[in-house]
């Protein structure tokens, strides 16, 4: 980072309290757990900018087959299932500009076609569907619907004419909305003809019989400028040769995305929106079978909402919604017949999401969903789990706090029992803060009683010093510089090194330095101690007695390497670094310590960031020899690693953050020092993924996740269990009409408040919502040039501050309890 970037940035220290989680909570049907856990999904295929998908069954097999519009100059991509799961990758059509695809049998010969409307901005812009010639997906043939179709954005398929075969909608950008008619039906032949020009872009088509007089109807969401509208297209006579209009609302800003179903349960067919620009999901009752529409009811607040379908996800008999938006897809369950709901979260996405489809994926009578990932250009599968998850499953991620954290540690800081998340992260000046020219980063953080008062301090490392943080409790913290000269410090320790009854501060820094701060009790720092200056580039330091003496030895990952040094007397000297790997690592990080075999001696776990590699090194013989053991050579880019009883069958498995697929896992150990393989997926849907830590969060016994992103934040996943399975409960009886706003909220789901401007019924759901589990957070040191920044309270919820300049993105509102501060600026609370 050059000296012009660091002005942006300043350090601090930031304690998160945590409030019990769900655990084994049933919240209107949905548990943490059920019916969908929250790794994100599993990954299908990759490909570049998704922008449209559709399911069918292109070789007759009963498996749900995908067409996927991405990758190079918006090719279109199939996916077939395979016997065993998998999905088979070809290409359809290559270099095309495809915007929107529909599948039907266009040329009445059984199998699925594809129709595509390619809009290529220059031309030619068509309206086509390849034939799939051989009836199971392997060959393609090319035919022609329309030559001369401009600016087309949209397409849908269904009989419009009630003549038994597959006709094609079209909508275009400029507001025109086409029929093209199968006259011959065998594809060959098709005649055009125009329903309406509506004046604006028509951004999304959906088919279905509204009115229920046997004739299939249009419903388009239009607009790209305020208002945008959903209207239903009538086709009078049943044969498409007339049609009426009804503009069932004014929608908003960005219609961009129409469903049809029976949300309200009334026996007719209503109309879902999503609206990009208000991101709002919402829908409207069909009042009279279609003579009518009702008001729009909003049901969730997303960011950037492009897509959203509507089915019975969870089989209780009532159509739920699942939508995705920028950086999220939620599934919505209905929970009362359309007025009251229950949000999910089922994928993280890093930015953007995507076009979604809904299929019984594994054959389980449940229907999953498939999610193409726009900006992580992926196509993943959400399982659908029911009332059971498995055995091996963490619950959807929860994001904690969005600012940009670096490490994080977990302890009982407040000492009420539960486990605490204190970070260390960055605050950035572009957005307000005034600061002075010295202005320093956050390296590392250690949590250990320092004073010897019974309660937990915290430690933290910055780019130039060193300094604790005394926990005073309800009288606030306070900071300690312990050391102002190391430079670039990489990793510190909180252990006795002396054993006098105090944590030490042992530290590595850039410039090849091991050092050690001893405590003389209360705090009270001596001067650095330099145990070595031999080890170059060192990351990380442990601390154990590996050779059996009683002493605390330390053992680095600096480089390529990795070393130990013996404590002489236990009261400070080391014997110089004694080399145990320096070939099976490419730069060594995150070293840690655990008797991986139970034999009763401390072996030590390390990384290799830049092969990917994850081992484990046997202590042998009293640190006189150690043995290499590979877990895995395939964790890209990992950044941290844990030993620990993940599965609570009496042995250590290793806890992993990756980043260069931003995934938290976990490798089962079959037997004491034995990893078979046996990898679990905790997260994919982090970005730029530092740290994963193992610990109880809602202290049922089992192990959650805490997880440290750059991007993502603090993110906590909460460990499935048995009694986390949901049974959704029975439908309740149809409604005659929509009842305006939900029940009151369960006191389990502690939500904040809607917007003065939400709809009655509407849940706020940000990437930045904490779901009501933590307490405020409280800063607990910043730049010396800012000083100390007031602690805020705010019960459940996570508070911000708002920099002079404005907000830092995200989703904000002022709080209706304002914090005192330094003059820095007011509350915000993320929603």
């Amino acid at each position: 980072m050059t000296t012009g970037m660091l002005w942006m940035w300043a350090r601090s220290l930031v304690l998160v309290a945590l409030v019990t989680l769900h655990a084994a909570v049933s919240v209107d049907g949905l548990s943490a757990c059920a019916p969908f856990v929250g790794n994100g999904g599993s990954l299908i295929a990759e490909y570049d900018g998704i922008t449209a998908m559709a399911k069918g069954d292109f070789n007759n097999d009963g498996r749900p087959d995908f067409v996927v519009l991405g990758g190079t100059f918006f090719s279109a991509h199939l996916l077939m299932q395979q016997p065993d799961g998998s999905y088979a990758q070809s290409s359809i059509v290559l270099n095309i500009v495809a915007k929107d695809v529909a599948v039907g049998d266009f040329d009445g010969d059984g199998a699925d076609d594809v129709a595509l409307a390619i809009n290529s901005g220059s031309g030619p812009d068509e309206v086509v569907f390849y034939a799939n010639a051989a009836r199971d997906g392997s060959s393609w043939t090319k035919v022609t619907v329309s030559s001369g179709t401009r600016s087309a954005i949209s397409i849908a398929a269904a009989d419009m004419d009630a003549d038994g075969d597959i006709d094609l909608v079209v909508g275009l950008d400029l507001g025109n909305i086409l029929l093209f008619n199968n006259t011959n039906a065998d594809g060959t032949n098709w005649a055009s003809s125009e329903v309406t020009d509506l004046g604006d872009s028509i951004n999304a088509l959906a088919l279905a019989d509204i009115n229920s007089d046997g004739a299939t109807d249009i419903i388009a969401a239009v607009g790209s400028v305020a208002p945008s509208e959903v209207v239903w297209i009538r086709n009078v006579a049943g044969d498409a040769s007339s049609w009426s209009f009804l503009d069932i609302g004014s929608a908003g800003l960005d219609a961009s995305s129409v469903a049809i179903a029976d949300v309200d349960n009334d026996g007719d067919l209503d109309v879902v929106v999503a609206l990009y620009s208000d991101n709002i999901v919402a829908w409207y009752p069909n009042i009279d079978t279609g003579a009518s529409f009702g008001a729009r009811l909003d049901v969730a607040n997303i960011q950037d909402v492009e897509f959203v379908v509507a089915e019975d996800i969870d089989g209780d008999g009532l159509v739920d919604f699942v939508s995705s938006g920028r950086y999220v897809a939620y599934f919505h369950k209905n929970a009362g017949a359309g007025t009251a709901w229950a949000h999910r979260l089922v994928s993280a996405a890093t930015n953007g999401g995507g076009p979604i489809v809904i299929a019984d994926v594994n054959n389980d009578t449940r229907v999953d969903i498939v999610l193409g990932l726009d900006s992580d250009d992926r196509v993943v599968w959400v399982q659908n789990y029911g009332g059971s998850p498995p055995a091996v499953a963490y619950g959807p991620q929860e994001v904690v706090i969005e600012p940009t954290p670096v490490r994080a540690v977990v302890a009982d800081i407040d000492g009420d029992g539960d486990n605490d998340i204190a970070y260390a992260g960055f605050d950035n000046n572009a957005c307000g803060f005034a600061f002075a020219d010295t202005l320093v980063l956050p390296r590392a953080l250690a949590a250990a009683d320092i004073d010897s008062d019974n309660d937990v301090d915290l430690v933290l490392a910055s780019e130039t010093d060193i300094a604790w943080h005394q926990n005073n409790a309800a009288a606030g913290w306070v900071a300690n510089t312990v050391n102002t000269s190391t430079a670039s410090v990489t990793s510190v320790q909180a252990v006795d090194i002396d054993a006098n009854g105090t944590p030490d501060i042992v530290a590595t820094a850039n410039g090849n330095s091991l050092v050690w701060y001893p405590n003389a009790g209360s705090g009270v720092f001596a001067g650095e101690q330099v145990i070595s200056a031999a080890l170059a580039n060192p990351d990380s330091v442990a601390a154990a007695d590996f050779n059996g003496d009683s002493k605390i030895d330390l053992a680095v990952a600096y480089g390529d390497s990795v070393a130990w040094l013996a404590a002489l007397d236990g009261m400070g000297a080391f014997s110089p670094p004694q080399l145990i790997t320096s070939s099976d690592l490419t730069t060594a990080v995150s070293i840690t310590t655990a008797d991986v075999d139970d034999d009763g001696d401390i072996d030590l776990v390390v990384a290799g960031r830049a092969n990917n590699r994850v081992v484990w090194l046997a202590n042998t013989n009293n640190a006189s020899s150690w043995m290499v053991n590979e877990v895995t050579a395939s964790a890209p880019g990992v950044y941290s690693v844990e030993p620990v009883d993940m599965d609570g069958d009496g042995d250590l498995d290793l806890l992993l953050a990756t980043a260069a697929n931003d995934e938290m896992t976990w490798y089962e150990a079959a037997s004491p020092g034995v990893f078979a393989g046996s990898k679990h997926v905790v997260s994919s849907a982090t970005f730029r993924l530092r740290q994963a830590i193992a610990a109880d969060l809602d202290s049922d016994g089992d192990l959650d996740v805490v997880g440290v992103s750059l991007d993502s934040g603090i993110t906590a996943h909460q460990r499935c269990s048995a009694s986390d399975g949901a049974t959704p409960p029975p439908p309740p009886p149809p409604s005659p009409a929509p009842v305006a706003g939900p029940p009151p909220p369960s006191p389990t789901s502690a939500s904040p408040p809607p917007p003065a401007s939400a709809t009655a019924g509407q849940t706020n759901i940000s990437p930045s919502s904490d779901d009501g589990m933590f307490k405020s957070q409280t800063f607990i040191g910043a730049a010396a040039a800012v000083g100390l920044v007031a602690t805020v309270a705010v019960a459940a919820t996570i508070v911000v501050k708002k920099r002079r300049g404005g907000s830092c993105g995200g989703t904000q509102r002022e709080s209706s309890k304002p914090a005192t501060d330094a003059g820095t600026g007011t509350a915000m609370e993320l929603v």
